[in-house]
This record gives C-alpha cells, sequence and structure tokens, in this order.
C-alpha cells in the first residue's frame, strides 16, 4: 500500500485506519512517498524511521529503507508484530535524522486504530487451541438446535432453552491458576488441561486476514494454518418488525417516508447540534485545508512589510535629528518615503509618526515580494488608534519602471500614524528584527560605533601613498545592492596623526560590495603608506552624517 505526504509535511494515514490487527507481522508493507526536497533540506541525505506511541503511552522507533527516483523519496516500513503489539488508537510520526544523530525533519497523520485480536487479552495455546474451538462449536450447534426446538414447539421450549443453557455453559474457559479448563462430558464438569493460556514460547495464536486461525508450530519454527474459521456461520435473518412504528404487510415489507430516521438518538425534525461532528469526521481538501496553531499564530505577525511599526528612524536630518520638515519625496522612517507640507517625526511612545499639516506617507515594495502578494492587495493601518483598511486589485496598484509598487498611499493631516500591516493588528516584529531588515535598505554611521564623545571613529585602516587612507567597514547585514556611499560635506576626519579632511570616498577593488566594505578616501595632504589612520567625525558632530543607501530609488 502506498501514502503520501503533502507539503505541509502531513501523511495521509487514512487508508492505514483499521487495516492491522494486534499480533500481525510481516503481512504489510506501507510505501510513505515524500518530497526530494523540502526547504533548503535535501531530504535524500538523511536516514529515516518510524515512531508510534500507543494510547497506552508506549513508544516504539523502527528504521526504514528509503529508495530515491527522479521526483520522490519513498520510504518502506515493514510492520512487524512490534509495531502491532498493543491494540487501539496510534500516533505514527516518520522522522529524518541528520548523520550526527540530530532530528532534522517530521512527518505526521492522524492517528490510526490497530483492532485488537479475538483473543483478547489471554489466548489458547497451539496444542489445545483446535479442541476448544471444537467444544465452542459443538455447544454452539446443540444451544442453536435447542432455540430451534423452543421456536417449532411451545410445549419443549422450556426444557430446549434449558438445554441450551446448560450447553452455552459448557463453553472453555481460563482458570485462576492460568490454564484452560475444558469440559469433560463423563464427569459433566470442567477439567485442568494443565495447558497455559499464554501460548508456547510466548507464540500466541492470531486470526489472519482469511478469518482462520493460525497457530505456532514449535518444530518448524512458523506460523501455521489452521482449518478452524475465527467466526461461525450467519445464522438466517430474521423479518422486519416494524420501522418507526410501522408494521410489515403480508408481505414482509415496510413502506417508509424518505428522509431521516434520527441523528445520535434524536428523532423527529432533527437540527444539527454542537458535537455531532469533530475534526477527525472532516477530510481536507483543496478549498478546505488544515492549519497547526503554530501556523495561525503567524496570521499577526508581519511577514511581508518591513517597518510597519514605524520604529526604526535612523536617517538624519540635517536642520532637526527628530523632525523632518516639509519632506519632498523623502525616506523618513525606514521604507517609508513621505511628501507633503508640514512635519513628520518619531511618535514618543516608540512607534509610529506624528504629522502635523498635510503629508502623504507612501510605501514602495520591491517588484519581486510583490509578486507574492494575494489579489486583491490589502493593507490594514492604524490613525490616532482606529484601524482601516484598504483593497486594490494587483493591476491597479502603482508601479515604477521597475516593477516596484506603491501598496500604500495616504495623505495624513494633523495626525499619528501608528502602523501599518498586511494583517490585522499591530505588527509585533521586536525592535532588534525590525532595525536589522531596514539596514538591507539603509545604514547610517552613528556617535556609538566607536571612539570618544568628541571624536567618535566610523573605521580603523592605514594610509597609502598620494594622499589616500583605505577603510574597511563591515554591516550588520547584508544590503539588496551595492550602496551609494552618502556623507556630509564637512564634520569628518582621517587622523594618521594629524587631522585631514576627507576630498573623495570610493570603492577600493570590487564594486560588488554589499556586508564588507572597503573604501579607499583621498584627503588633502600626501602620506606614507602603512601608517595608522582613523576615519572620524569630527568636533561637528552634531551637523556630520555618513550612510549607505541601497533603497529601491
Amino acid at each position: 500500500m502506498e501514502i503520501k505526504a503533502n507539503d505541509r509535511k502531513v501523511i495521509n494515514t487514512q487508508p492505514l485506519d483499521y487495516l492491522f490487527t494486534q499480533g500481525e507481522a510481516g503481512v504489510d508493507r506501507i510505501s510513505i512517498v515524500l518530497p526530494l526536497q523540502y526547504g533548503q533540506t535535501d531530504l535524500s541525505t538523511l536516514g529515516w524511521s518510524i515512531q508510534l506511541v500507543s494510547e497506552r503511552d508506549t513508544f516504539i522507533s523502527k528504521p526504514l529503507t528509503a529508495q530515491v527516483d527522479e521526483d520522490n523519496l519513498t520510504v518502506f516500513w515493514d510492520v512487524d508484530e512490534d509495531c502491532t503489539a498493543v491494540p487501539g488508537r496510534v500516533k505514527l510520526t516518520i522522522v529524518g535524522i541528520s548523520t550526527d544523530g540530530e532530528e532534522v525533519i517530521k512527518f505526521d497523520g492522524r492517528e490510526i486504530m490497530i483492532k485488537a485480536a479475538a483473543y483478547g487479552s489471554f489466548a489458547p495455546a497451539p496444542d489445545t487451541l483446535s479442541v476448544a474451538l471444537a467444544q465452542v462449536q459443538k455447544y454452539g450447534e446443540e444451544a442453536a438446535f435447542a432455540a430451534e426446538q423452543a421456536v417449532e414447539s411451545a410445549a419443549a421450549a422450556e426444557e430446549n432453552a434449558q438445554a441450551a443453557q446448560d450447553a452455552v455453559g459448557k463453553g472453555p474457559y481460563i482458570g485462576e491458576n492460568g490454564h484452560w479448563f475444558l469440559y469433560d462430558t463423563e464427569s459433566k464438569a470442567h477439567l485442568d488441561s494443565g495447558v497455559s493460556s499464554y501460548g508456547a514460547e510466548g507464540k500466541s495464536p492470531y486470526i489472519g486476514t482469511d478469518g482462520y486461525w493460525y497457530q505456532w508450530n514449535q518444530v518448524n519454527g512458523i506460523y501455521q494454518k489452521t482449518e478452524i474459521l475465527a467466526r461461525g456461520p450467519k445464522g438466517d435473518t430474521g423479518g422486519v418488525a416494524s420501522v418507526n412504528g410501522i408494521l410489515p404487510d403480508s408481505n414482509g415489507n415496510v413502506e417508509v417516508q424518505a428522509g431521516v430516521a434520527s441523528v445520535f438518538g434524536r428523532t423527529g425534525a432533527v437540527t444539527a447540534q454542537e458535537g455531532d461532528y469533530d475534526a477527525g469526521q472532516i477530510d481536507e481538501t483543496s478549498s478546505r485545508v488544515f492549519v497547526s496553531p503554530q501556523e495561525k499564530a503567524k496570521w499577526n505577525i508581519p511577514g511581508d512589510l518591513i517597518n510597519g511599526t514605524l520604529s526604526v528612524w535612523q536617517r538624519y536630518n540635517a536642520d532637526d535629528s527628530t523632525t523632518y520638515t516639509n519632506p519632498d519625496e523623502l525616506y523618513v522612517a525606514d521604507r517609508f518615503r513621505s511628501n507633503g507640507t508640514g512635519t513628520v517625526k518619531p511618535n514618543a511612545r516608540g512607534y509610529g509618526a506624528d504629522i502635523t499639516g498635510t503629508v502623504t506617507m507612501r510605501y514602495w515594495m520591491e517588484k519581486s515580494d510583490f509578486a507574492l502578494l494575494p489579489d486583491p492587495v490589502v493593507v490594514y493601518y492604524s490613525v490616532d488608534g482606529e484601524m482601516q483598511s484598504t483593497s486594490t486589485a494587483k493591476t491597479s496598484v502603482p508601479t515604477d519602471s521597475d516593477g516596484n509598487a506603491c501598496i500604500f498611499s495616504q495623505a495624513i493631516t494633523n495626525q499619528t500614524l501608528d502602523w501599518v500591516s498586511l494583517y490585522q493588528g499591530r505588527p509585533t516584529r521586536p525592535y532588534a528584527e525590525e532595525i536589522v531588515l531596514c539596514q538591507r535598505y539603509y545604514w547610517v554611521a552613528s556617535v556609538t560605533d566607536g571612539g570618544s564623545s568628541n571624536n567618535p571613529q566610523i573605521a580603523t585602516g592605514i594610509t597609502g601613498a598620494g594622499g589616500y587612507a583605505y577603510f574597511g567597514v563591515h554591516l550588520p547585514t547584508n544590503m539588496r545592492a551595492n550602496p551609494t556611499i552618502l556623507y556630509s560635506d564637512s564634520g569628518f576626519d582621517v587622523y594618521n596623526g594629524t587631522h585631514n579632511p576627507p576630498t573623495g570616498f570610493f570603492y577600493y577593488g570590487s564594486t560588488d560590495q554589499k556586508k564588507d566594505i572597503t573604501l579607499q578616501i583621498k584627503i588633502s595632504a600626501s602620506t606614507t603608506a602603512g601608517g595608522a589612520a582613523v576615519l572620524q567625525f569630527w568636533q561637528t558632530v552634531g551637523k556630520a552624517y555618513f550612510a549607505l543607501d541601497a533603497e529601491i530609488y
């Protein structure tokens, strides 16, 4: 039998429900088809095992063999007696294990039911099974015959009923010493057979899929089929007594009205009630997909919109480090461009933008990210604590010549724009994660990067001949593109024993630099190669800035 796992790491175990019977061994081989790749993980490089946990808290793990073809990875589960030892509900999980023994990935499915064997907790030993079952059949036939005589002759009913009762009471049973007791017709009593009910060598008989008893052959060391059926022949079908109170006609038929007779014991005009159905009775389809609590929790996390809280404000305004006055298509809070007459500044609570006058706030998204959004594009935002939303068909979203999209554009007048998100509710991404995402687009050196309060350093390096100095700048994250170097005309100093104002910034070596950037800086004085140098803010720190810009445009 073959079952498959979907891309949500869920295995369709429904075909296995009620397939196995307690004590089965070596009958079924289950092929479980998995994807070759999950995310960045090549599943064909892993070892595989199956773990089973029963409702009685027993646990077993078995190794699986694997086969790789062009499209899939198939693992094979040979169901042995260990896997079917405990009847009832069993949870199974397929585990991929790395070469160092770490559990890398898990696929699981719904619980399956392992049917209890007919012999229950104790079963007769092989050498007495035939005798016991023969007695059951014999006395069962006597009981059936006595019952038939009782129906045919009312005068003999009491006598035959007693005979049936006597016959039923002659079946084998397990005594307090764990031995089988068999009925002896001569002594008219049950006698100890001396045979343990636990089975020789612990090999209890079982019922095969063909309905016959199988018992252990001690000589050959195998289970052999007996000629004894586990279930006796069916009796004659009885006639219909009544249906919903309607008696049969002379031909034994009952005419009933179409419709539901009862639901969970309720009759009449039946309506659905809570508890009639549970999740286990509902099947997953292409239009109805099950979601785990962990996945549902992600619905309230801003996974696609950077700085939706407007909490990162690392750009510098030469006039006022916290206020942007009359912005003209300027990036303010990272990833947001502003335009209008008035001011924009961070809200004192740590997120949001306080706006005076009328300023339009826009959020631009890269083409590759915009392509992943659903249609229509729904954006939620909050102004002065009141959540609102917009819904725009993707074909109507403004784009630039490169396909980058403006998914949010709102004019705000004398209010606070609290947050913007692709999900309902305030975004909850931590500030530390948010600023790293923002620094993919813009990074600015600050006075906290090193040095003293009077001369905070940006980077250390060396001097070269001909009036040049060379510095390496290590960024916290890869920028989205090769950045443009931005700096103020004054406020910088290359210090190598004397102060040297820079006259030009250049990339040194490769221009493909997104994280570890090497700068060549022209300074006014000639220098000697190999001397130590420090790139630093100097004196007028409040008016100087040095930044790397990799914005969309």
